[in-house]
């Protein structure tokens, strides 16, 4: 999201009109998300909804690699719709179900930093591999979100009508 303008130029006609799409999505996925959180366990959502992004991410790199444009852009809908289902909303509940306020402080710390990493890292590592090779980038943030998915499968608890 931080640099759609950027992986859409030269993918579609017009990047300004899929970053806009982009927020048209992430808006309406999340208030779908919060009626789900409440109908679904955390971990439940979790876990499927990860599952979706990391085939979805390997998908999008599949795509792009092959110069299947619109394929990857329809891919990434699907990424931030299952991201809003999951771990856009879940991991602040969650944080807040299960830490003390000096743990969520430290955790919410750590989740901007890496965030911060991220966004530093991204234009470089795209310069270096080249724009033709952006679907690696996808398919390396999908296997570390399947590694994210098996330590939910394993370490996640559910919190859902276990708190006030």
């Amino acid at each position: 999201m931080f640099y759609s303008n950027t992986i859409f130029k030269g993918v579609v006609s017009n990047e300004e009109t899929v970053t806009f799409l982009i927020g048209i999505v992430n808006f309406g996925a999340s208030l779908i998300g919060l009626i789900l959180i409440g109908k679904f366990g955390r971990k439940t959502l979790m876990v499927i909804f990860n599952t979706v992004m990391f085939i979805d991410l390997a998908a999008v790199g599949l795509f792009s690699l092959n110069g299947n444009k619109n394929a990857m852009v329809a891919c990434l809908m699907i990424f931030i719709v299952a991201f809003e289902f999951s771990s856009g909303p879940i991991v602040w509940l969650y944080m807040s179900e299960i830490m003390c306020d000096k743990a969520q402080s430290v955790a919410t710390v750590a989740n901007w930093m890496m965030n911060l990493i991220i966004s530093i890292i991204c234009p470089p590592l795209v310069s270096a591999i080249g724009d033709d090779n952006i679907g690696y980038i996808f398919i390396s943030t999908g296997g570390l979100t399947l590694i994210g998915t098996i330590f939910l499968v394993v370490y996640m608890k559910e919190t859902m009508g276990k708190t006030q």
